[in-house]
């Protein structure tokens, strides 16, 4: 009895002059108000407030050497230390991390990892069996691309950092293959149940703040959150929220960097008036500063 309903759909549906194969498809992906659909799941905390969500794609910008490589250090830290400065994991269970660096040397990679991020969750508290890190500097963007996907889906990442996302494409100008490279994390991100965190860089002006390219724009689109990273010529650095769909997170994080390499969680840097006059870090309503500190990069 169903088939011959299905056959008669579909004759149905071919008068009608619709693909029918084309609606079945249509149909799988329907929404509905009573649907049993999964609530989104955040792998950490930026203030209290939920960041890093799971099947989503999410962007990490900043002009060239603003801290944003040091920021992710601290979040991959975070991802096997409770908390990790203005950052903490909901999630008593560590997480596992993917790291791939396209952008600085072997070397730079490792040091990195040896000096910072394992510091900063502790020696005997680190996870080596949940971080895989990787450096495909020497590879080429197509190479690059395939391995990434090969890695999400064999490692099972909880979350993904690619440094950066515009050596995984040939032109970042080119509107097609943007949008291919940006569906495509986004379709990883999805079937993997991960995070995929992004880096890509502003245009090199100062009065530009957009990211770079056509690539920029489709990571603009299509990311669920986007944060800055900055950094002051007395070389402190700052992690704002730029764009997000959902928690809006007005606090700034400002750090500097140690003796030892290590971010130290700052203050807002005065900012100067007039002559030798200096404007106090603004407060909230309960007599807080507004704008607290994080480390160096």
């Amino acid at each position: 009895m169903q088939d011959k309903t299905d056959e008669l759909i579909q004759a149905e549906l071919e008068l009608a002059g619709c693909d029918p194969e084309a609606v079945r498809l249509m149909e799988k992906h329907r929404i509905t108000r009573l649907q049993d659909v999964q609530p989104m799941e955040f792998l950490l905390r930026l203030f209290g407030k939920p960041v890093l969500p799971r099947k989503e794609v999410v962007a990490f910008t900043g002009k060239a050497k603003s801290g944003k490589t040091f920021v992710l250090s601290v979040v991959m830290a975070c991802c096997a230390r409770q908390e990790v400065l203005a950052f903490s994991r909901p999630d008593i269970r560590p997480l596992r991390v993917l790291w791939i660096d396209t952008e600085q040397s072997e070397c730079s990679t490792q040091e990195i990892l040896r000096d910072r991020i394992v510091p900063l969750v502790g020696m005997e508290q680190f996870p080596d069996g949940l971080f895989d890190i990787f450096n495909l500097r020497m590879l080429s963007w197509q190479d690059r691309q395939r391995l990434t996907k090969a890695a999400i889906g064999w490692y099972r990442p909880d979350l993904v950092i690619i440094d950066g996302i515009a050596d995984l494409v040939a032109d970042i100008n080119d509107a097609v293959e943007s949008k291919q490279a940006v569906e495509n994390l986004m379709r990883l991100a999805s079937i993997n149940n991960c995070c995929v965190a992004c880096v890509i860089h502003e245009n090199k002006s100062m009065l530009d703040r957009t990211i770079r390219g056509w690539l920029g724009t489709e990571v603009t689109n299509k990311a669920f959150e986007v944060y800055t990273c900055e950094k002051d010529v007395n070389r402190t650095f700052s992690l704002s929220q730029k764009l997000t769909r959902k928690y809006d997170i007005a606090e700034k994080l400002y750090f500097t960097v140690d003796e030892q390499g290590l971010p130290q969680q700052a203050g807002a840097p005065a900012v100067r008036r007039g002559k030798g006059r200096k404007q106090k870090p603004k407060a909230n309503d309960n007599g807080h500063q507004k704008d607290i500190g994080f480390s160096e990069e």
